[in-house]
């Protein structure tokens, strides 16, 4: 399970409406997080889990413009990171990753490949032709 910019807008808003003073300190600070985020550029989809672990805390975070490219490099990172969590859905989500670098790899691309732009034009990995189809296209 991922945690975005939404669900801490969600989990605010119900802790602003809890009895308890505790709640409503953790929801101030969901707040603040979530405004910091949104002034940078990201949308309220945007995995929060997955922006904490590559940049180490909430104030690493650069603004969206910066961060915006994602490469089978940090594909493979990622999963090596996520493989020996205790949680198995980051295990999955390491194979995942794992797995489509690998796809992308097999295809003739380099690790330095912006995965979001390919992403975005072909619409899942599965999609994306081999590099060479795909430079022809270009």
């Amino acid at each position: 399970m991922t945690t975005t910019i939404m669900d801490w807008l969600e989990n605010a808003e119900y802790n602003l409406g809890s009895p308890y003073p505790n709640s409503k300190l953790m929801a101030l600070e969901q707040l603040q997080n979530a405004i910091l985020l949104l002034a940078k550029g990201y949308s309220v989809d945007a995995n929060v889990d997955e922006l904490i672990s590559r940049y180490g805390s909430i104030y690493s975070i650069p603004p969206r413009a910066e961060a915006d490219m994602t490469t089978i490099s940090d594909w493979l990172e990622n999963a090596q990171r996520h493989l020996h969590s205790p949680d198995s859905s980051a295990k999955v989500f390491a194979l995942e990753q794992y797995i489509f670098a690998n796809n992308l790899l097999g295809k003739g691309y380099h690790l330095d490949t912006n995965v979001d732009e390919l992403l975005t034009m072909y619409g899942s990995v599965d999609s994306i032709p081999p590099r060479k189809e795909h430079e022809a296209q270009c």
